[in-house]
């Protein structure tokens, strides 16, 4: 079978050896290039959208929806079939065509481009596997069977969503604040502020969001920054 990394043929022994680098991609304001425009290209496009991409979809055919998405602006649509150099410059390339052959063109040209290439339907030889993401704000715990077993991975966020409080949203964001505010205010070497992001993790914030009653920032920093700061200097 073809190697997940777009090679010629491996084992199945091989592709377990080689299993995807779970990477976190920032796509808001990329392009990305869907080919196709059924249900199964719709479902990738709902999700791309929610991360900011620049969206443009290629098939003779869409979807309600993607035509919706289309007049209203939120991408583009080329009405036609996939041609050569279409997804030219595409950070993302997402094969979610209904035709074996046009997903496999599309793959083909991506790989040799060394671009991003996610075949929809799980097939191996692209190298990008999109996880089932469960999210609360910014905190995202993503899912993959690298293709394997799709449902497995759906099944497995929905228990880790259980296990996600709503309240984990605020404390990310606040978390993410105070420790911009210790960038800010404690110069030198990185490994300088570590202790510090350190003191902030082993804190009460988390149980001080869980029950609504976060302190303002500038209290946080005084209370929990500055004692480790002053036991680091002495």
């Amino acid at each position: 079978m073809e190697d997940l990394r777009g090679g010629t043929k491996a084992t199945a022994a091989d592709a377990v050896a080689y299993l995807p680098c779970p990477l976190f991609v920032d796509l808001a304001g990329r392009p990305v290039c869907v080919v196709g425009g059924g249900r199964v290209a719709e479902r990738k496009v709902r999700m791309l959208l929610g991360y900011g991409a620049r969206i443009t979809v290629v098939s003779p055919k869409a979807t309600d929806f993607l035509r919706q998405a289309a007049a209203e602006g939120r991408l583009a649509w080329k009405g036609r079939p996939y041609l050569a150099g279409d997804a030219a410059g595409a950070a993302l390339v997402v094969c979610a065509a209904d035709e074996a052959a046009v997903n496999a063109a599309a793959r083909d040209e991506a790989l040799r481009n060394n671009q991003l290439v996610n075949i929809a339907d799980g097939a191996l030889g692209g190298n990008v596997a999109v996880p089932s993401v469960a999210r609360r704000g910014r905190l995202q715990v993503a899912v993959s069977t690298s293709g394997a077993a799709p449902g497995l991975a759906r099944e497995v966020r929905r228990e880790l969503e259980d296990h996600l409080p709503p309240y984990l949203a605020e404390y990310v964001d606040f978390v993410g604040a105070l420790r911009t505010m210790v960038r800010e205010r404690v110069p030198g070497p990185a490994e300088n502020r570590l202790p510090l992001y350190e003191a902030v993790a082993k804190s009460d914030l988390s149980q001080c969001a869980a029950e609504g009653r976060l302190p303002g920032l500038e209290e946080a920093y005084e209370r929990i920054v500055l004692p480790k700061l002053k036991e680091m200097s002495s």
